[in-house]
């Protein structure tokens, strides 16, 4: 099968080394995992593309039916967190752009973002689906109270609560509150799976199949099929992982992914799964999705973080640029692995492959893939933050510092924290997907900060990273050099009654406290929309000198 086929470019001394793949036993493997006490409560995952199948066909395909005939969405409204809409952002894409203009995903509690989707809803032809595993998360738990009400003030009480639908675990808060209150519809998944190992439980197909996606097919490939397809799978994604545990021993704990424009949104689901999985114990694999290779892979291989670096191409055997990308890299002598994908509906064993790969990475790197013992740390101190009012209002207005005073003070930083810095990680508290200018300005910050550091440099957008590579960064070998960008607005929008305001401030305030609690290196910029404007043009003059 092609989604299952993974090809190496080897850089010759790579190559002398023996480093290829090799087939490892699927029952040796599986009965290692199975027998851990530990891994007990985290093993559903195994078994749940038979169980999505059979649950989709025994009753899940009739009820989505009768909600698309009853409710007919102009577009469907996903509410919810890290792993519990990353699946659905990965098959909405993976079907296709038609698809994804019906499914919007809001994972932000950012004011001024909220705002402006708030625009965009019609409340009598929109359908909204909250989904939480854990029925507590509270940045879901604000949006749904947030967006109930304004369904409640369009609609009135009694026509509000047919417009939802929820997704959690059995007996969970949001469970008992959505029977309350009259949900049209409640889905519930299995509780022995993690939110990022959930692609084939109904947070992800759910919503998936009401935006129109053909998840039926997509769900029999994989569910039906052989144990000699099976086997294959857990082999080479097995064989894999040993590999990269053993690079990872010699230093090279990145994965550069390298992506077509359609796999976008399988893209940020594996680095979800990725960074929660193995950011901890000191035995993170970094991810870095997409960088710009005419900055950032040029700075960081002329520097020493040359020899940490693995890439994965992820995309189509039609797409030009991800081979010009191969290429690129093997000129540059790195080390690449290519995997493709065929079809849609041939992509469910390609998600299971990725999910063997990370479990196994982790059971050979000597962690638990199943748990994420740091992201608690940055929810006490925003927690801490509300209680004491530390950060509980908008981060405060910037002081009179000028633009260019503020690039100076981002050189001098990424200069004074090179040594030992790994990667650098801009944490963008902007509404980046909704207002082009931060867009620009944070990946001219993306090119600048890999110009001067000579280290690959990710872009996390707030408060989504604390469910994904938040872990990560506090949970890795202190490998991370950290530039937080928020904004002030002198008229925030008035979400003060349901506290976004404050949530966002708490979140930005909390994790600075979490990271220096570990000792990380911070620094944050808070811009102005003047500021903002001006800092992206010196930054698009300074990526094309060697000084400023």
């Amino acid at each position: 099968m092609r989604m299952l086929e993974l090809r190496h470019h080897p850089h010759k001394s790579v190559e002398e080394e023996g480093s290829s793949p090799a087939k490892q036993n699927y029952h040796t493997m599986l009965r290692e995992f199975t027998s851990k006490v530990e891994y007990a409560k985290s093993l559903g995952w195994l078994n749940s593309p038979q169980e999505m199948l059979a649950d989709y066909a025994g009753g899940i395909k009739q009820r989505i039916a009768a909600l698309l005939l009853t409710l007919s969405p102009r577009c469907v409204v996903l509410i919810g967190m890290g792993g519990s809409v990353m699946g659905a952002l990965a098959l909405t894409r993976l079907f296709g752009d038609s698809y994804v203009k019906r499914l919007l995903i809001i994972d932000t509690t950012n004011p001024v973002a909220l705002a402006r989707i708030g625009k965009t809803l019609d409340y009598e032809r929109d359908v909204f689906i909250v989904a939480s595993k854990s029925g507590t998360t509270s940045e879901t738990t604000a949006l749904m109270d947030h967006f109930f009400n304004q369904a409640k003030e369009a609609l009135g009480a009694t026509n509000a609560p047919a417009r939802f639908i929820a997704i959690t675990d059995p007996q969970t808060v949001l469970h008992r509150e959505a029977k309350d209150l009259g949900f049209a519809d409640i889905f519930l998944s299995n509780p022995l799976i993690g939110g990022r190992f959930s692609l084939f439980t109904p947070f992800a197909i759910v919503p998936a199949a009401l935006s129109g996606c053909a998840v039926e097919p997509f769900l029999q490939r994989v569910g039906l099929a052989t144990t000699d397809e099976i086997s294959q799978c857990w082999e080479k994604a097995g064989a894999l992982a040993t590999v990269m545990a053993r690079l990872s021993q010699e230093g090279k704990r990145k994965i550069i992914l390298r992506h077509s424009p359609a796999l976008k949104g399988f893209a940020l689901w594996l680095e979800q799964l990725i960074a929660e999985s193995t950011g901890k114990g000191d035995k993170a694999l970094l991810p870095v999705i997409n960088a710009s290779i005419s900055t950032s892979a040029r700075a960081t291989l002329n520097s020493p973080a040359k020899d940490e670096i693995v890439v994965f191409a992820l995309g189509e055997e039609s797409d030009l640029n991800l081979m010009e990308d191969i290429a690129w890299f093997q000129r540059h002598g790195v080390d690449v692995w290519e995997s493709r994908i065929g079809s849609s509906a041939e992509a469910g064993l390609w998600f299971y492959f990725w999910m063997i790969f990370v479990s196994v990475y982790c059971e050979n790197a000597g962690i638990n893939p199943f748990d994420q013992p740091d992201v608690e740390l940055t929810k006490d101190f925003t927690r801490q933050c509300l209680a004491e009012e530390k950060g509980a209002r908008e981060v405060p207005a910037p002081d009179a510092a000028t633009s260019l005073a503020m690039l100076l003070l981002l050189q001098e930083f990424l200069e004074r924290v090179q040594d030992g810095a790994e990667y650098i990680a801009i944490i963008c508290g902007l509404d980046y997907e909704g207002d082009q200018q931060a867009l620009t300005l944070v990946e001219r910050l993306r090119d600048f900060a890999a110009k001067i550091s000579g280290r690959w440099t990710t872009i996390n957008l707030l408060p989504r990273y604390l469910h994904s590579t938040g872990q990560l960064h506090k949970g890795d070998a202190g490998n991370g050099v950290f530039i937080f960008l928020t904004e002030h607005h002198a008229n925030t929008p008035d979400h003060e009654a349901l506290n976004f305001t404050r949530l966002f401030a708490a979140q930005v305030q909390g994790d600075i406290l979490a990271l220096k609690e570990r000792s990380r290196k911070v620094l944050h910029i808070r811009l102005t929309p003047s500021t903002k404007e001006q800092l992206g043009d010196l930054l698009l003059s300074a990526n094309g000198s060697t000084r400023i």
